[in-house]
């Protein structure tokens, strides 16, 4: 059986109700909500379970779909989540590990990072193909060039489920590499047609600065973008004057690896969503250093909103600065 038609048999609200227990459900609503089980959230129910995926919009960010969920709760390999959940037992080369020397905040083994480079290559081929057009006329709506998309390279993995490459799995959708210090830190994929949307490729590090290069312009204001559409978009539109950064996620921390980039900027300003999770991500940084300011939007839910409504990015800065 392929491994799509085996997550495609099973709903994954009725695996983790039966491992979590009953949650209210409410008609009409395709979700599950629990207080996330994985950093033993005591108040809320941040945790979202959908019938293909689940994540954790709270402080682990935690997502992934019925396979993980089975090796993650369950402490299963990925051959016996997928015995478990009804499939055969398959052959899988050892998956490669960090080596015990390597520090927490450097990037990933070198390893992960040579089969990585191909898949994004392989991608970005894809996005400038017949069947990247939706895509990037997806992504041209969403404010961003074509010379954005290249310099970021930006790529595509056509289909709806998840692909084998080397010892990683690779989700179909669009790929967001993160690039610095001559190293692919990680690499995100925004997916076109399940839930989550935005996951990460297994092996990357989680502590990565998203569009970090740009931080060698001297004094330049950098504004930490919620994500890394929002970070793209700023810098492609006021690049002469700020540097637009990501975490991925408000609920992502700021390693202290990337601190010392920061020592020469004129501001630091934060242009994350007005929400909760938003000003949980502004105090952390708050936290970590005064210089911090927080940069509210006049209109829209983000930095894309704003501008498709046809906010002037350049002004807002102008008046904030």
């Amino acid at each position: 059986m392929e491994i799509a038609t085996l997550k495609d048999n099973h709903d994954l609200r009725d695996i983790i109700c039966r491992d979590l227990g009953q949650t209210p459900r409410y008609a009409r609503r395709t979700y599950d909500q629990y207080p996330c089980p994985f950093h033993r959230e005591q108040h809320g129910t941040s945790f979202t379970v959908w019938a293909d995926g689940y994540r954790c919009f709270g402080r682990c960010d935690m997502s992934g779909d019925v396979i993980d969920w089975m090796m993650r709760w369950h402490k299963l390999t990925f051959a016996d989540a997928l015995v478990a959940l009804g499939g055969e037992r398959l052959t899988i080369s050892p998956r490669p590990k960090p080596s015990p020397l390597a520090k927490p905040e450097q990037p990933p083994p070198q390893t992960w990072q040579e089969t990585i480079q191909n898949v994004i290559a392989e991608a970005r081929f894809n996005l400038w193909q017949d069947m990247g057009r939706p895509v990037r006329q997806y992504l041209h709506q969403r404010g961003l060039s074509e010379t954005t998309l290249k310099t970021a390279h930006i790529g595509y993995i056509p289909g709806t489920g998840w692909h084998r490459r080397g010892a990683w799995h690779v989700p179909s959708g669009i790929l967001i590499p993160w690039l610095a210090d001559e190293h692919i830190w990680a690499v995100k994929c925004r997916r076109l047609y399940q839930q989550p949307k935005y996951v990460q490729i297994r092996g990357g590090s989680a502590y990565g600065l998203y569009n970090a290069d740009a931080l060698t312009v001297s004094g330049h204001p950098v504004v930490f973008c919620e994500g890394e559409f929002d970070a793209l978009l700023l810098q492609q539109t006021v690049s002469d004057s700020v540097t637009a950064v990501s975490l991925g996620s408000a609920g992502q921390r700021l390693a202290r690896r990337w601190l010392p980039y920061l020592v020469d900027k004129r501001h630091l300003l934060v242009a994350y969503d007005g929400d909760e999770a938003g000003e949980r991500g502004f105090a952390h940084l708050q936290h970590l250093s005064a210089r911090f300011r927080r940069l509210d939007l006049p209109q829209g839910h983000d930095i894309t909103d704003f501008f498709l409504a046809g906010g002037d990015l350049k002004a807002w800065l102008s008046a904030a600065l």
